[in-house]
C-alpha cells in the first residue's frame, strides 16, 4: 500500500512539474520591443567639420560616434544602447558600469523622429528642436 501511494505522489509530482515548464510562447521572439524598420542602417550628418553618425540594427544595438571629419571613425566599437520606437518616438537605452565612478548606469534617451525624401533622411527632434539631420548610407 505504501509503494502504491508513493509511487501514485510521484507520478502527481511529475504531471505537475511537467505543466509548470511549459509555456504559451517562445522566448526566442527577440525583446519584445517595437522597432520601425526603416531606421535600420546607418544614417550621417556631416556639419561644418564634424560628422555625426547613427547605427540602428534589426537586432536593437544602437551606435552613435561624432568625429572630426578629417579622422573617420569604426562605428562599430561605439555601441550606445538599445533601441525601440513607439507612435514616432525612438528611446535609447544606455546602461552599464562605469569604472571610473565605481557605479551602474541607465540612462534613457528619447527623441521624436520623421523620415523624409524615401526614407532617405531622418531628422531627429528633442522637443520641438531639431537635432539632427541625416542621410542614409
Amino acid at each position: 500500500m505504501k509503494k502504491n501511494i508513493f509511487l501514485l505522489l510521484t507520478m502527481l509530482m511529475a504531471a505537475a512539474m511537467s505543466v509548470s515548464f511549459t509555456s504559451c510562447s517562445s522566448d526566442d521572439d527577440g525583446d519584445g520591443a517595437n522597432r520601425d524598420g526603416a531606421l535600420v542602417g546607418t544614417w550621417y550628418e556631416t556639419s561644418h567639420s564634424y560628422v555625426y553618425a547613427w547605427r540602428f540594427d534589426s537586432n536593437g544595438t544602437c551606435y552613435y560616434c561624432e568625429w572630426m571629419s578629417d579622422t573617420p571613425r569604426n562605428l562599430s566599437d561605439y555601441p550606445y544602447g538599445k533601441w525601440s520606437t513607439n507612435d514616432g518616438v525612438l528611446t535609447i537605452i544606455d546602461e552599464g558600469y562605469d569604472e571610473e565612478d565605481g557605479e551602474y548606469y541607465r540612462d534613457e534617451d528619447t527623441y521624436t523622429y520623421k523620415i523624409l525624401e524615401g526614407g532617405q533622411t531622418l531628422e531627429l527632434y528633442e522637443g520641438s528642436r531639431r537635432i539632427y539631420t541625416l542621410q542614409k548610407q
